[in-house]
């Protein structure tokens, strides 16, 4: 582990966080969206993703999408890991 205490800050679990906006059926609706790349106050549709009602929620989205996705990779690096005949 790290002995830089801001990395070690950071490599911890993030709860998901439910949407707390219900889209219209039809028309749009304003409020954060987050995508890869971030997150942005906008309009958007229904099939345009889930949206939060603040950028606190956003931003908390966005670390559970980024920590899932960093943990499936890391996974995949433990198995093959331990196909080499190594222990993770």
């Amino acid at each position: 582990m790290s002995d830089d205490p801001i990395l070690r800050a950071a490599l911890r679990w993030t709860d998901p966080v439910t949407p707390d906006m219900i889209l219209p059926e039809t028309g749009r609706a304003s409020g954060w969206v987050s995508t890869r790349s971030g997150v942005y106050r906008g309009e958007i549709a229904r099939w345009d993703g889930p949206l939060y009602s603040t950028e606190l929620l956003a931003l908390r989205a966005l670390r559970y999408s980024i920590a899932m996705q960093a943990a499936r990779r890391l996974r995949a690096v433990d198995i093959a890991i331990e196909k080499a005949g190594g222990e993770t």
